[in-house]
């Protein structure tokens, strides 16, 4: 009757144990989306004008540190694995499903882990597009003399990175804790035990109690001693 009353929504069972808080599902959190929304927008709108206004091979500016390049990628990112587009597109889809688990196995994800997650799932959306679309990936970011590589590659790498920080920290914490225990039972276990205190000369060692009229010595040589004589006259001693 009591887990007939638990399904039903009456009274819980005691003994059930700790409830557990329910997860988030990834769908409804909207920090999470935004940035993901943000990351691919952002990277196909960039793809679109550079496709529109950028002939293929050709750079703007012609010379200098940073410029505009036109140019396509079979591979992955900066250009690793090159005419692999069809394992890419698997790798892709695994690559999701896997972040997405990630996700689903924290209670409640972190800050860092939403915006990580949110980055490289918004590149990786990205990238799978045009792959799906055009057979390979535009790229269009030249800097220096690294590989040119587009914002769906940037969001991935960051995020990867700050994915690889929080468990990086999380296992220094958790090697922390583990050190911490075996000193704190071994400081305890070294404690010295409190030595006994002895009676100085003179002074009793136990304290007698006076309700029961018990007195120590020194009490009774303190008291003034009665003579014979003043027992016999009822006169107290030193009167006159």
């Amino acid at each position: 009757m009591t887990q007939l009353k638990d399904q039903h929504g009456g009274e819980p069972n005691k003994d059930s144990g700790p409830v557990t808080p329910p997860r988030r599902t990834i769908y409804k959190d909207l920090v999470l989306l935004q940035l993901f929304a943000t990351v691919f927008l952002i990277d196909q709108l960039t793809k679109f004008l550079v496709r529109e206004f950028v002939e293929l091979r050709d750079s703007v500016p012609a010379e200098g540190f940073f410029r505009i390049t036109h140019t396509f990628n079979t591979g992955s990112a900066f250009g690793l694995f090159r005419d692999q587009n069809l394992p890419l597109i698997v790798v892709s889809v695994v690559g999701i499903g896997i972040l997405i688990l990630i996700y689903r196995s924290q209670a409640r994800p972190g800050k860092l882990l939403r915006l990580s997650l949110g980055m490289q799932l918004g590149g990786a959306a990205g990238n799978l597009l045009d792959r799906l679309r055009f057979g390979h990936v535009i790229d269009f970011a030249d800097v220096g003399s690294w590989p040119i590589f587009n914002v769906a590659d940037a969001s991935i790498v960051i995020g990867l990175a700050l994915l690889a920080w929080m468990f990086l920290i999380s296992d220094e914490s958790k090697s922390g804790a583990k050190k911490a225990a075996p000193d704190l039972k071994k400081s305890e276990s070294e404690t010295p035990e409190p030595l006994p205190i002895e009676a100085e000369p003179g002074i009793p060692n136990k304290i007698p109690d006076s309700k029961l009229g018990i007195q120590t010595q020194s009490e009774a040589s303190s008291q003034p001693s009665v003579s014979n004589e003043s027992r016999e006259s009822g006169e107290p001693a030193g009167g006159e």
